[in-house]
């Protein structure tokens, strides 16, 4: 008895499991295919997330003064990056692109000889539209 509870509880959730796995292999059957030469988007606005990551080695006993305008130096150029990977996007996907969000993170962080460095690393989420 205890063995056919058991066993129907496993069939129950088999069947669940294969239930969900099927609906996703219909919404696409290739979700892993790459992206063709030329591909653009079509209907509904897609969304893609980048990283970046900028590393600035600081010279030995850099003042306070002089870690604060690397860092603002390195997060200006993670800013611009996040601006061109929009432009590539564009042309990669034949679409209008939005930067959505950007999220940056600096640090300053020791680099094992005795010296440190700035590491500034962003993400950013980006919608792109098919072209009017």
């Amino acid at each position: 008895m205890r063995s056919q509870v058991l066993r129907s509880k496993l069939l129950l959730g088999m069947g669940v499991l294969a239930c969900s796995l099927s609906g996703a292999a219909l919404a696409d059957p290739d979700p892993m295919r790459p992206i063709p030469s030329g591909a653009s988007v079509r209907g509904t606005p897609i969304r893609i997330e980048a990283s970046l990551s900028v590393q600035i080695p600081l010279a030995p006993g850099s003042a306070i003064e002089e870690q604060v305008r690397q860092t603002e130096a390195a997060r200006k150029a993670v800013y611009g990056m996040a601006a061109r990977e929009c432009t590539a996007l564009k042309e990669v996907f034949k679409a209008e692109c939005r930067l959505v969000s950007l999220r940056a993170n600096s640090n300053v962080q020791p680099r094992g000889n005795g010296t440190e460095q700035v590491f500034v690393s962003g993400s950013g989420s980006y919608e792109l539209t098919e072209r009017p």
